[in-house]
């Protein structure tokens, strides 16, 4: 998580990407990596798919 969100930070968001869709793979409720993955795709224009993750965040928050 720690290299993901240092790419994060340095502005790499593809990079970023990959580890946290390798996060996701192991954990898919982990709800800070559904919502990074939302932002990052809504910083790079995929709305469609920023749209899809912030729902699959919101739905894991109402399980919590």
């Amino acid at each position: 998580m720690r290299v993901a969100i240092k790419h994060y930070q340095a502005g790499r968001l593809k990079e970023a990407e990959t580890f946290f869709n390798q996060i996701i793979v192991q954990q898919p409720d982990n709800t800070e990596v559904l919502y990074r993955l939302g932002t990052i795709a809504r910083q790079q224009g995929k709305l469609e798919t920023a749209i899809s993750y912030y729902q699959e965040f919101l739905i894991d928050k109402q399980d919590d």
